[in-house]
């Protein structure tokens, strides 16, 4: 039994925190038949690894020798190009930039990353229908989106090439909204923008855990975003390329900024720490709180695009979801594209300004916000979810940005000298590549055999390491560290135990080396293909750095990335290797930048790693080698601060993206009245919603609709490989329909609706068999939208205007890449005044009355304090009291919604200045 337990406890951390509490009941069942035969419980001290040496690749028969690192025969390794403007010299120029913006083709039904629980036979979380569809895998169907997963670019240029000189330079800095990167798309996306790209292009992400997976070739990373579907990968390429493509044609001259606050969200509104383990190196609980901001403008002070730099997680939805949402840096980034700042005058021919959360140290932070939404449970609902607290993290973080804003501007330059460099360098299996902290701290050889001699501090604080370390002996890698007086999955004796590991207090007890078996109950487990060992994309990983120098009070600036999840601790070691190699990059203008370019999980110094707890979990080299990728990444500096141009690249490799046979069919029915583009008078008996699974009603041509209420609106589409649909509200002005605007410029068509896909029948079909029926579902919740022209705050969520509405829903041609389902199809409605619930109490005459709003089936934020589907007062309004005999008074509401005045008997009708009204007596 001790070792189900252990088995349990693991298989729960491949998610994130707690999110397969309520699922492990499968886990004894599932592990029975792998662990039967398996010894029992040994002594602490007898970790003898019964069959480990056949399966770490080494036998204990005669010496053989002195260990090797592990054959990587079996990986396939493509050369890099010569770093970009190679050889020339980097000079001071002036400065253009560029900003574009697009969505992921998706496509809707692909699995969404990166929760292990999302996995069928593990969590199960996800799968409340009988649709399971192909392109997802083993892990559950996606079934529509809330906040299109989004690409945002801001292409750099200093200088100007000649046909003599290489002195000008392009960099890419393109976030996407990603649970983590992959360097086969990095290298894939330099590839397709050309030889002048090539070490230049940033992909940063937003560590989203529901947006589209499937497209991440990284063997091991298939237990959180199910198996590698090329189709999925070639769109984000083609998207990735067109934004960037975009955003350098639209470059003109431009300054740029940064600020830098060291108390970011001391209140933890914003986000909060999550890992207790690492408290004692810390000092007590410790977040990211360190927030930069880099502004750019045109050369004549108009906004072109704002980075805010922090760490936190993109965790505010949990397994459960099935609908695509950028979570809670998306939240952000909603609420800072509308402020005031950023609206454009009238006439104005500048794209909206792009707002890019890129990730600090964000692996021992989560997103803090308010719950906002409260859902009936998963019987009744099982697509409902708070997606209105990830707005709440954004009015949150509003102040205290805009004001790093503002000050990012007070020392711009727009002459600068500008280098991106990159590279792909080597980690496992080779233990010599792990030697950190100037050869002080390094691994013992990695034989499979040798029996660990436990000691692992140097002093009775726990705070010195001994070297070398020979706990770790993991020929192959190992995963799922982490758990304190543990074993490995199959017992002390199994053979994914480390040699005299098992019952140990640090992290090593529950390591899994990789070996054939267990990689077969992973394999058997989640229904992929992961292959031989070691795996491949953990022996090589990519890390770029980029240098902003000017003149004058700018000064210098240097960004570097890290290919994984950053700890806080490891943060602040690496600001103090910075500036090791150059004093002048003090915690200021030092930039940290995660979650970029590659993912090898969590990434710790050695004591934090050996501290337990879920992160050392998602490693799979130990405790060295989060910092042996830091330190890399600190390798390079001198190369980004030199005034050389190197080539960065040259002799190193990258792991070949894989290229699997995939035949997906994108089943349509062209029955008649079935076709796509077509409106069905009714629909089908079940349809998926955000708000059940009860079909609603059919929006009529014409109904009339009260404010707060959902609309729901039902056609026939095309498969989603044939492209998401895209859904605009317009309105009725004076005769002709135009779309809802935001004010910074953007058309309101996500984020403020929900949109599902219901398939019927649910199961894709067999090969040959009839084509199903693809109906899609828009919910609106008749409130004005975040930052709609003319209602700039929460508070003005009662005021939509009344009037005529329609829904336009188009695909637009190039929507997809098995082809082009196209059609544009629009119907009516008329939005009216809300009903407003008033509570009277009367006493000697006097009245007091309470005002209160409330959509009991609402999504969308109406209150800072109460949140979307709770009731809410109607806050500090002037309202017109209308009394039985027909007299009116005006009162003013206070906080609470009540307001008290003389009231003569019978009824009281209250209604607000957008025409909203309620009665009580």
């Amino acid at each position: 039994m001790a070792r189900v337990r252990s088995s349990r406890r693991w298989l729960d951390l491949l998610t994130e925190r707690g999110s397969l509490a309520r699922s492990s009941l499968w886990v004894p069942a599932l592990i029975a038949p792998l662990v039967a035969g398996c010894p029992g419980p040994d002594p602490v001290f007898d970790a003898a690894v019964e069959d480990a040496p056949g399966d770490a690749g080494r036998d204990a028969g005669p010496d053989t020798g002195p260990p090797v690192p592990a054959s990587t025969d079996h990986c396939t390794y493509e050369p890099m190009p010569a770093t970009a403007r190679s050889g020339g010299a980097v000079t001071r120029g002036p400065l253009t930039a560029g900003v574009a913006e697009g969505f992921f083709a998706g496509p809707v039904s692909a699995t969404l990353g990166a929760y292990t629980a999302r996995a069928e036979s593990i969590g199960g979380q996800g799968f409340f229908d009988a649709r399971r569809e192909p392109v997802a895998g083993s892990f559950a169907t996606s079934v529509g989106v809330e906040t299109r997963p989004r690409i945002r670019v801001l292409a750099l240029t200093t200088g100007q090439a000649t046909p003599d000189t290489a002195d000008d330079e392009t960099v890419l800095i393109v976030k996407t909204d990603l649970g983590v990167g992959y360097q086969g798309l990095v290298h894939e996306v330099e590839r397709e923008l050309g030889a002048d790209f090539a070490g230049k292009v940033i992909i940063a992400t937003s560590h989203s855990h529901n947006a589209w997976a499937n497209y991440h070739g990284h063997a091991a990373l298939q237990v959180g975003f199910s198996s590698f579907r090329r189709i999925v990968f070639d769109r984000m390429v083609d998207d990735i390329v067109a934004v960037s493509q975009a955003a350098l044609a639209a470059r003109m001259p431009a300054q740029i900024g940064v600020a830098y606050d060291d108390d970011f969200d001391p209140a933890n509104r914003v986000t909060r720490d999550r890992r207790g383990e690492n408290d004692r190196f810390a000092g007590g609980p410790q977040k990211d709180n360190r927030l930069y901001v880099i502004r750019v403008d045109t050369a004549d002070g108009e906004p072109l695009a704002m980075l805010p730099m922090f760490g936190m997680h993109g965790t505010l939805l949990d397994a459960d979801n099935v609908i695509a949402s950028t979570d809670s840096t998306g939240g952000l980034e909603r609420v800072l594209e509308e402020v005031d700042e950023f609206v454009r005058p009238e006439g104005s021919t500048l794209p909206p300004v792009a707002v890019m959360h890129l990730q600090g140290a964000g692996g021992d932070v989560s997103p803090a916000g308010m719950g906002s939404t409260d859902c009936p449970g998963r019987e009744t609902a099982p697509f409902c979810q708070d997606f209105a607290k990830a707005e709440t993290i954004g009015w949150a973080a509003r102040d205290q940005i805009m004001a790093a804003y503002a000050a990012a501007g007070v020392n711009m330059a727009d002459t600068l000298a500008l280098e991106a460099i990159s590279s792909s360098f080597e980690r496992g299996p080779d233990w010599e590549n792990f030697t950190v902290r100037d050869g002080s701290l390094r691994y013992a050889p990695f034989d499979g055999i040798r029996q660990a001699d436990r000691m692992v501090w140097a002093n009775a604080e726990m705070t010195e390491l001994l070297s070398p370390i020979d706990e770790f002996n993991a020929p192959l890698g190992a995963a799922l560290c982490g758990g304190e007086g543990g074993t490995s999955f199959f017992g002390a004796r199994g053979p994914s135990q480390m040699p005299n590991t098992a019952y140990m207090m640090e992290s090593y007890s529950s390591c899994n080396q990789l070996v054939p078996r267990f990689m077969t109950f992973f394999e058997t487990a989640l229904q992929v293909e992961i292959g031989a060992t070691p795996i491949c994309d953990t022996t090589r990983t990519t890390v770029s750095a980029i240098r902003f120098d000017a003149e004058g009070a700018f000064g210098r600036y240097v960004i570097s990335t890290l290919p994984g999840e950053p700890l806080t601790l490891l943060a602040d070691h690496m600001r103090d290797l910075a500036q090791d190699v150059d004093p002048t990059l003090t915690d200021d203008r030092y930039l940290i930048l995660g979650y970029t370019q590659d993912n090898n999980g969590y990434i710790m110094t050695a004591e934090d790693w050996l501290s337990n707890g879920y992160e050392p979990s998602i490693t799979f080299w130990g405790p060295l080698d989060g910092e042996m990728i830091t330190e890399h990444a600190i390798s390079i500096l001198p190369e980004v601060l030199s005034d050389e141009r190197e080539n960065v690249y040259e002799g190193q490799t990258h792991v070949a993206v894989p290229s699997p046979e995939e035949d997906f069919v994108a089943d349509e029915s062209m029955a008649a009245g079935m076709q796509p583009g077509t409106i069905p008078a009714t629909s089908p008996a079940y349809l998926a919603t955000q708000a059940g699974t009860a079909t609603p009603t059919q929006l009529a041509e014409g109904a009339t609709v009260r404010r707060l209420d959902n609309v729901y609106f039902t056609w026939i589409g095309g498969h989603p490989l044939h492209g998401t649909p895209r859904v605009r509200i317009e309105q009725d002005v004076d005769g002709t329909f135009e779309p809802l605007m935001r004010v910074s410029g953007r058309p309101v068509e996500d984020g403020d609706l929900v949109l599902t896909w219901t398939p019927d029948p649910q199961e894709s079909p067999a090969p040959g068999g009839a084509p199903r029926v693809h109906y899609w579902t828009v919910q609106w919740q008749a409130v004005p939208a975040l930052g709609q022209t003319g209602f700039p705050d929460v508070d003005d969520r009662l005021g939509l205007p009344v009037g005529r509405y329609r829904f336009v829903v188009d695909v637009p041609a190039g929507a997809g890449h098995l082809g082009t389902t196209e059609y544009m199809i629009s119907r009516e409605f008329v939005v009216a005044p809300a009903q407003l619930a008033v509570a009277v109490e009367r006493a000697g005459g006097m009245a007091t009355v309470t005002v209160t709003a409330h959509a009991a089936n609402g999504f969308r934020l109406l209150d800072l304090q109460t949140g979307a589907n709770r009731p809410f007062p109607v806050r500090n309004a002037e309202v017109t009291i209308r009394f039985a005999d027909a007299s009116t008074t005006t009162v003013t509401l206070d906080d609470a919604g009540r307001a008290t005045f003389a009231a003569p008997a019978g009824a009281i009708t209250v209604t607000d200045a957008a025409g909203n009204s309620g009665s009580g007596s």
